[in-house]
């Protein structure tokens, strides 16, 4: 197994991601610098984690090593870039088709541009609804092994071969093991924390159709630059998310059929479908990741 230090595949102010190959196989190796007790503590708790995760829109634990005060952690698979960088492709674009031909080169769809926006935006906006309903079913399956991943965004959603899957397991809490217990319903408010944060997702994701169609009618750069998703009191956040979605399912349909979204009828209420859970997410806060699941799949 050979760690390509000589350029980092990501760096980040505790971590740095290198290229890491095994054989022909792409892996990634996150590297933690453990300057105190509690860091090294820290990290040992993500490997404990990632050993238990086995969800295919999870990234796998692989092994892991330490050396002097780095702990590195080996995963696959490697993903091709993050759903943060995806989205802002879009909103950071002039033109509509330079977007839809870096997403093309990103998505293993099969399909190819025509030149007609409507038909060649439909394959990634049906694509970006039905990874919503995967990573929902992967936050169900944390959930259900009393872990909480605790930091939820689209920079911790990598693409890998047309499949987004949660990493960044640095923040997480396995509340099976955490000395002294913590109380259910206080475990309870710490999933709910986690449900919000794939909500915030959801409206980037969600933000990104009209932009696919060449149009800035809805204005999302200050969601889309995380400003909402790092509010320390994410109650306030949730507040002005659900304000901005059910403006948007409003829109949607005063505007009427196939002229915002592009879509086909069936389609269309897959997304105001897919739009009414996030509001329910960002304003009522009540459903578990299960329920935004069965929702979203229904």
């Amino acid at each position: 197994m050979e760690v390509q230090r000589n350029n980092p595949y990501f760096y980040g102010s505790q971590a740095t991601v290198y290229l890491c190959k095994n054989g022909d196989e792409k892996l990634a190796c996150k590297m933690l610098r453990t300057h105190t007790r509690l860091m090294f503590d820290t990290s040992l708790r993500e490997v404990q984690a990632l050993k238990q995760l086995q969800h295919d829109h999870i990234v796998r634990y692989r092994t892991h090593f330490t050396h002097n005060d780095v702990v590195n952690i080996v995963l696959s698979p490697l993903g091709s870039c993050s759903l943060q960088t995806l989205l802002s492709s879009v909103h950071t674009s002039d033109a509509s088709d330079s977007s839809l031909r870096l997403w093309t080169s990103h998505l293993n769809l099969g399909n190819k541009l025509t030149g007609n926006i409507l038909q060649d935006t439909w394959p990634f906006k049906l694509w970006l609804n039905q990874q919503a309903s995967c990573l929902a079913s992967a936050l169900d399956y944390l959930h259900g092994l009393k872990i909480r991943h605790g930091d939820i965004r689209p920079d911790n959603i990598i693409l890998h071969q047309s499949k987004l899957m949660f990493c960044d397991f640095g923040d997480a809490n396995d509340f099976k093991t955490i000395d002294p217990p913590v109380e259910g319903n206080r475990v309870l408010e710490y999933f709910a924390e986690d449900v919000f944060t794939l909500g915030a997702a959801y409206i980037q994701m969600v933000s990104v159709f009209d932009m696919l169609l060449g149009r800035k009618s809805w204005n999302f750069r200050h969601v889309i630059d995380g400003r909402f998703t790092y509010y320390d009191n994410y109650w306030r956040a949730r507040g002005v998310l659900g304000v901005l979605v059910g403006a948007m399912v409003e829109e949607v349909k005063l505007d009427g059929q196939d002229q915002i979204l592009g879509l086909d009828s069936a389609e269309e209420h897959r997304v105001l479908h897919w739009l009414q859970v996030t509001w329910e997410i960002m304003v009522e806060n009540k459903l578990t990741a299960g329920q935004v699941f069965n929702r979203m799949d229904s």
